[in-house]
């Protein structure tokens, strides 16, 4: 387990899905540094737990944050520390407000290519601000893991890792590099995933992932896994990771493969798996 995390600790830290490296270590970074210390994310969370805030996002942005990294981690530090702390906060309303603040940010910072083509009010807008919302979600709540297991264990946390003396671009400019339809929204829940019959294969093979069948299980809209996926190599990460973390994973999506045939049983050891 030890190991697993130190591996997906550089992966997170590697280049972005769709964004620059540096602005994944400096997430990173943040979300091991000071999130759990953070006063402000405190009191919130206090609060939240006694009422629902309507405005959650801007619930968020009022407090008062404390951010390691400079220039409140790139103007990005609220969405780190509403993924870290607030969860029982966010909801849809909270994920496309997110969405538009990123955009505006990494457009602002020319850290999104042509992005004047896009029509206000299209879908393709909507897809390229929320896919780099989920790579955002992807990696700090990735971090965050990776801090609580340390905590866990009652160990410091982990080193923070050093800024990147070269930056790398991101390996997609666009949804549609990955996927042919871009991202679709369920009624199952309010983030985003990829339509499996559209991935592009050839792409994700040669990039070096394997579609295996637990892998491609995560699509399935009901797929907790299914929001990580539009950020295509740090979801394949995570997934990698869950299988030290949490080994029966493999057998339970097998499992769940046997309920499609009529008839089908369930054994004692599948039984045993879906309980460990």
């Amino acid at each position: 387990m030890r190991f697993a995390n130190k591996k997906l600790l550089v992966q997170l830290c590697g280049r972005g899905d769709f964004l620059r490296r540096w602005r994944r270590v400096q997430l990173v970074r943040e979300a091991l540094a000071e999130t759990a210390e953070c006063e402000g994310c405190q009191k919130l969370h206090a609060e939240g737990r006694k009422k629902k805030f309507k405005d959650p996002f801007s619930a968020v942005l009022s407090v008062e944050h404390h951010f390691h990294e400079p220039e409140e981690c790139g103007r990005l530090g609220v969405l780190v520390h509403a993924v870290a702390n607030q969860q029982h906060l966010l909801n849809a309303s909270w994920y496309f407000e997110a969405a538009d603040y990123l955009w505006k940010v990494l457009v602002e910072a020319g850290e999104v290519p042509n992005a004047g083509d896009l029509k206000e009010g299209s879908k393709e807008l909507r897809d390229e601000k929320c896919v780099r919302l989920c790579e955002v979600v992807d990696v700090v709540a990735a971090a965050v893991g990776i801090r609580a297991y340390h905590r866990g264990m009652g160990e410091p946390g982990p080193e923070l890792p050093s800024m990147p003396e070269k930056d790398e671009m991101p390996y997609f400019a666009r949804v549609t590099d990955i996927c042919s339809s871009g991202l679709s929204f369920d009624s199952s829940g309010w983030g985003p995933r990829l339509e499996d019959k559209d991935i592009k294969v050839d792409v994700y093979e040669k990039m070096g992932l394997v579609k295996s069948g637990p892998v491609k299980s995560i699509t399935n809209a009901y797929a907790p896994g299914s929001k990580w996926e539009p950020a295509v190599t740090t979801s394949y990460d995570w997934f990698t990771w869950s299988q030290t973390a949490y080994p029966p994973n493999v057998d339970f999506f097998r499992l769940l493969g046997s309920f499609e045939k009529e008839g089908a049983s369930i054994s004692r050891a599948d039984m045993e798996s879906c309980l460990a």
